[in-house]
């Protein structure tokens, strides 16, 4: 089942309302959030996350 457009998981959606609906945030405050791009291969992933995980605030987990 697809998700409408704007709606809960659709690419339309806000982002800092994804981020606060998933209780990743506290409020409506983009600088909450660490963002990595361009994670095309493995080792980009890699390093986003060793990055991530050095921040002082890390707001979710992931798994390789």
């Amino acid at each position: 089942m697809a998700a409408c457009a704007g709606g809960p998981g659709s690419w339309s959606e806000n982002i800092l309302k994804y981020f606060l609906r998933n209780n990743q945030i506290t409020a409506e405050d983009g600088a909450e959030i660490l963002w990595s791009h361009a994670a095309n291969h493995k080792s980009q992933m890699n390093e986003a996350l060793k990055i991530w995980q050095q921040s002082e605030r890390p707001c979710c987990s992931w798994t390789t």
